[in-house]
């Protein structure tokens, strides 16, 4: 029996309470288990991943056994204490809520040391590797880490205000959350600001992920 826990807004469109118990054959998969909640919840098709492309949707994230499985292979078999029940399986979204409504929180684990994630958000030349949406460029940037200083990049918001944590997750791995308030930004414009993110922290994970030092 695998236990999977949806996001709120997913709970809401399948009418569920909790978590949702699915009979999935071992070893069970990332794949197996989403094509067995489709089956039982047909309304949940295309919410969780592409239809087409089955690609994971942007502003989800799936976790496990305090492990981010979102960028591993959907065929890769799940933590043993998944399949057997004893952990959920969280799909989580990649926006938490909370007291300020007016903010964006992103988490992403980051498959590099803490020092190396640093690194990428405080040289312009690795920035330059990974920042901003897919398809754009950021050509400069000006970086003053000391005391009063300044963090300048060609994409930004001017009524924004950007806060950064990076702490140490596990072994050789780092938990980043972007906190980022966005005032009194219309509905499309903070889903624009969120998406924007939500691949730019993709893009880091791709570039963390060869291997760099």
């Amino acid at each position: 029996m695998i236990r999977v826990v949806l996001p709120a807004h997913l709970r809401t469109l399948t009418h569920v309470d909790g978590e949702v118990k699915l009979d999935v054959e071992a070893p069970a998969t990332l794949r197996s288990v989403l094509d067995a909640l489709e089956a039982a919840y047909p309304v949940l098709r295309g919410t969780i991943r592409d239809h087409v492309t089955q690609q994971r949707r942007a502003f989800l994230r799936f976790f496990a056994c305090e492990q981010d499985l979102s960028h591993e292979s959907p065929d890769a078999p799940l933590p043993d204490a998944v399949e057997t029940g004893a952990e959920p399986l969280l799909i989580v979204g990649a926006m938490a809520g909370g007291a300020d409504d007016d903010a964006i929180v992103l988490t992403h684990v980051l498959d590099a040391p803490r020092e190396t994630v640093w690194k990428a958000w405080t040289e312009p030349e690795r920035l330059k590797g990974w920042w901003g949406p897919r398809g754009f460029t950021s050509p400069e940037y000006r970086i003053d880490l000391r005391p009063g200083g300044r963090f300048h990049a060609c994409m930004r918001s001017p009524d924004a205000l950007l806060t950064l944590t990076f702490d140490a997750h596990e072994v050789g791995k780092t938990r980043l959350t972007v906190h980022h308030a966005v005032g009194g930004a219309a509905a499309a414009e903070r889903e624009m600001c969120r998406q924007g993110w939500a691949e730019s922290l993709d893009k880091l994970a791709e570039y963390l992920g060869k291997g760099r030092p």
